[in-house]
C-alpha cells in the first residue's frame, strides 16, 4: 500500500508537529493512516516520546511523556480529520526523484519526503516487511509528512549492496509531520507503558494561551552522546523480513564519512512501494 501524496507544501509551524527520529520505520496503513514501527531490538537505542510546548513570547518547555518500551500501540489522532495522512512530494522535483539535486535548506524541494531512506528501494527488497521486533507501533490518522532535516552536502553517504555502490548525496536525517487543527479539533495521544494503561494527552491543552504550538517528538536514539559507531541498516535488518517471513539473504549497508555526526546514523526509514 502506497502513501497518498500531496504537492501542497506543509506548514513548518502548524499547531502540532510530530517529529520522527531514530530507529523508526514508517509505512502506509489502512484508511489513509501512517504506521510507525518502533524498533525495540537494539541495546543501543531507547524509545522516548516528548512534548514540547511553545507559548507565545516564552521559551519552549519540554515535558517527557514516555521513556522506555511501549506495552501497547501508541495512537495519535484527530477525530473527524478533514483528510487522512499524506506525504509531501514537491511538483518541482524531477521524475524519477534526483538525489543529487542538492537544494538549499530553505527551498521547497528540501522538504520533499522522498529524501528519506526507503528500504524497499534496495535491490530485491521490494516486499520487505517488519516482524514483531517493530511492535508495538505508533499510528497516526492525519497530517503531512515531510523532510525536516537534510544531511549536510559535504557528508558522504554510500549505499553498498554486494559490489554495487550508490552515492545517496543527501538523505532525511529527521522527518516531521505537520498537523493543522481547525475549530475546536483536538489532537489526542493515547498509550500505555509499564503496566499503566489509558495514558492520554490532548492538544491544545486547556489553559494554554492562543497561539501556543506543540511538538510531539518520537525519538528512538542512543541515550548517550558518544554512542559507539554502528551500521544503522544492520540494526534495521533485525526487524526486516522477506514477504514470506524469512531473513533477507542479501544485506546492504550505509557507509557514512565522517561517521560521527548529529545527523546520521540513527535515521528513520520508509517502507514505501
Amino acid at each position: 500500500m502506497a502513501f497518498t501524496t500531496t504537492s501542497t507544501p506543509p506548514s513548518t509551524n502548524p499547531t502540532v508537529t510530530v517529529g520522527i527520529a531514530g530507529l523508526l520505520a514508517l509505512e502506509s496503513g489502512p484508511d489513509d493512516s501512517c504506521v510507525i514501527n518502533v524498533h525495540r531490538l537494539s541495546r543501543m537505542h531507547t524509545f522516548q516520546v516528548m512534548l514540547v510546548v511553545k507559548k507565545p513570547n516564552r521559551p519552549p518547555r519540554l515535558i517527557r511523556l514516555l521513556t522506555g518500551p511501549l506495552t501497547s500501540d501508541l495512537n495519535m489522532s484527530v477525530a473527524d480529520a478533514a483528510t487522512g495522512f499524506r506525504v509531501f512530494a514537491s511538483d518541482t522535483a524531477a521524475d524519477p526523484f534526483d538525489r543529487s539535486a542538492n537544494p538549499p535548506d530553505d527551498d521547497e524541494l528540501s522538504l520533499d519526503y522522498r529524501w528519506a531512506f526507503n528500504a524497499r528501494s534496495l535491490p530485491d527488497h521490494e516486499h520487505v516487511k517488519v516482524n514483531a521486533g517493530g511492535r508495538p507501533v505508533a499510528t497516526l490518522n492525519t497530517g503531512v509528512l515531510y523532510t525536516s532535516t537534510l544531511t549536510r552536502p559535504d557528508l558522504q553517504i554510500m549505499q553498498v549492496c554486494g559490489g554495487d555502490e550508490t552515492n545517496l548525496y543527501r538523505v532525511a536525517a529527521d522527518m516531521a509531520i505537520a498537523i493543522e487543527l481547525e475549530g475546536e479539533s483536538k489532537f489526542v495521544i493515547t498509550w500505555s507503558a509499564f503496566g499503566e494503561p489509558d495514558q492520554r494527552q490532548e492538544l491544545p491543552r486547556d489553559g494554554d494561551p492562543e497561539g501556543t504550538t506543540y511538538g510531539v517528538v518520537l525519538l528512538n536514539d542512543p541515550p548517550m552522546v558518544d554512542a559507539e559507531a554502528h551500521d544503522e541498516l544492520k540494526e534495521y535488518y533485525k526487524i526486516l523480513r522477506t514477504e514470506n517471513g524469512s531473513e533477507i539473504p542479501e544485506q546492504c549497508r550505509l557507509d557514512v564519512n565522517p561517521h560521527k555526526t548529529d545527523e546520521i546514523p540513527c535515521l528513520a526509514i520508509l517502507l514505501d512501494p
